[in-house]
């Protein structure tokens, strides 16, 4: 019976990581979890700021060959730990936040994975309740700290095209927080939610409307997935090549108001196809449902190890 050491969890990791552990227990592997400072290698004692090399990684690791794969959940696409993947026994990397062609001499190392929702306890509790709220706003609902992006919230909330609650800070603080329960309601009650790219390209608030049948409206992904959404299939998309490919914290307030009249132009497209916001709905929740929820998320997992690295858990 092959055995593992996992190596985390911290907060955000906490229930992914509580059901990674039982889903290989279940499967009949020795598991134990561990505190993350504890994972080393033979260049840990080398390195300044080992927690800076593991703090965005959860590590798995074979007890008896020392072998080892990551999965990455850092909002950066580029962002790799070196030290990691350059090393011997490392098996792969799966990337939560994977953009093809980023990696240089380690991009066979590295895969792209599948994301996850935050507070995944609560979240899959409430997610039952929210299937039957009606929506009853003819809006797009955000919710999220500006992070780059006021100027064009404020600019869509002129328009009247999105939730005035939608995040605002004032004297650097949140002012407007609410609790998930509250943030899932209101997205369940309008009839399309909105995402914009912050940190990362992607975002756990797709996955939250995913999960409760509201479609999402948002940028052209750059990223990828192992099993990849697809503009227009998956979620509404805003072609917004013509304004440049740099993100959208660098827009000018010309490059904003341009994106803005796209963003409206495609809400008005689609916000009354109810064919069109069905199709959606329903393929964006089978996605969820086959990469996001447990037990499929770690058959993904299984299946990326043994396609891309040859490697039987």
């Amino acid at each position: 019976m092959k055995s593992y050491s996992i190596y985390g969890p911290e907060k955000w990791e906490r229930y992914f990581t509580d059901q990674i552990h039982k889903y290989m227990s279940s499967e009949g592997y020795g598991v134990s979890m561990q505190d993350k400072m504890k994972f080393c290698l033979d260049i840990t004692d080398e390195c300044d700021n080992w927690y800076g090399v593991v703090r965005k990684n959860i590590v798995f690791q074979n007890n008896h060959t020392d072998q080892f794969f990551i999965i990455n959940h850092a909002d950066q696409h580029d962002d790799l730990p070196e030290e990691l993947v350059s090393h011997p026994l490392c098996i792969g990397i799966l990337k939560c936040q994977y953009r093809q062609g980023s990696y240089g001499e380690w991009e066979d190392k590295v895969s792209a994975f599948t994301y996850g929702v935050k507070e995944w306890d609560k979240y899959f509790v409430l997610r039952e309740n929210m299937k039957g709220v009606r929506s009853k706003y003819k809006r797009m609902y955000f919710k999220g700290n500006e992070n780059g992006r006021k100027i064009i919230l404020l600019r869509m909330l002129d328009m009247g095209l999105i939730n005035s609650s939608y995040g605002l800070r004032k004297n650097g603080r949140r002012d407007q927080q609410i609790s998930q329960d509250n943030y899932l309601q209101g997205m369940a009650e309008s009839v399309i939610a909105l995402s914009l790219p912050g940190a990362g390209n992607f975002c756990h608030r797709e996955l939250e409307a995913f999960g409760i049948g509201v479609p999402v409206l948002m940028p052209t992904l750059v990223n990828q997935y192992y099993k990849d959404l697809i503009p227009d299939i998956h979620y509404i998309a805003v072609d917004a090549s013509s304004i440049g490919e740099h993100n959208i914290k660098d827009y000018s307030a010309k490059d904003t108001e341009s994106f803005c009249i796209l963003v409206e132009k495609r809400f008005n497209e689609a916000v009354d196809d109810t064919d069109f916001l069905n199709r959606i709905i329903r393929n964006a929740s089978q996605w969820f449902d086959d990469n996001v929820v447990f037990p499929f998320s770690m058959r993904l997992m299984e299946k990326i190890l043994l396609e891309r690295y040859d490697y039987h858990l």
